[in-house]
């Protein structure tokens, strides 16, 4: 049976919006990649800038002379290593945003859920040492690690083993991302919605030809 001049001209523009739309979707998918690919990258540079810092502010309380004057000041080195993981942290959080912009919420994402555990972690590295520096000290009496010492140790611990959670379940998700996101995402939406409706319709109209064209045919002699 002739296929009617609507369906064929119905037919020849959904496979043209399709291709269109589908390299549309890859355009789009491969752009929410890069974002991700740079969110990732950008956080795991700062988190690695604050770790950095951490470190060198804890070498600096084990090694000045005195870390509070008879004032209640801090000493002008602990003063300046606050100041720089004040700065440095401040930006980690910012591209933290990012990483749940694109990721998802610790609900919904592994990725973002480990940048959560790793700002959660430099948060009580940095509270500690901005308000509380002789805690994280040696004991100067027996050079032994006090209890908040232990804990910022755990922290700072946490701070690593979190980084690399991190990368390993960014690079899953990206990966994921570009294969299924994009496509899925433009599947369930309205134009493709649309798209199987005329479909179905065309496909039960030719099928109600069919019979019509068989019932109406002349039986054998």
């Amino acid at each position: 049976m002739d296929v009617p001049l609507w369906a064929a001209i119905l037919i020849g523009l959904g496979s043209g919006l399709v291709a269109t739309i589908t390299r549309i979707s890859y355009e789009r998918t491969a752009e929410l990649r890069t974002r991700m690919i740079q969110a990732a990258d950008e956080f795991l540079t700062g988190g690695a800038r604050v770790t950095a810092a951490l470190r060198s502010a804890g070498a600096t309380v084990m090694n000045v002379d005195y870390v509070t004057d008879a004032d209640g000041e801090f000493h002008p080195a602990i003063k300046r290593d606050i100041t720089t993981l004040d700065e440095l942290f401040d930006e980690l959080r910012e591209r933290f945003g990012r990483v749940q912009l694109l990721f998802g919420v610790p609900l919904e994402s592994r990725a973002a859920r480990h940048a959560e555990w790793v700002v959660i972690a430099m948060r009580n590295c940095h509270n500690a040492l901005a308000t509380r520096p002789h805690s994280i000290a040696l004991d100067p009496a027996g050079k032994v690690e006090r209890p908040a010492l232990q804990q910022w140790n755990r922290n700072f611990s946490l701070v690593i083993t979190e980084q690399g959670e991190f990368s390993q379940a960014a690079r899953r998700e990206i990966r994921a991302g570009f294969l299924e996101t994009g496509w899925r995402r433009e599947w369930s939406g309205p134009l493709f919605r649309r798209l199987r409706v005329w479909h179905a319709l065309w496909r039960r109209r030719r099928a109600r030809h069919a019979r019509d064209a068989a019932q109406s045919s002349p039986g054998p002699d």
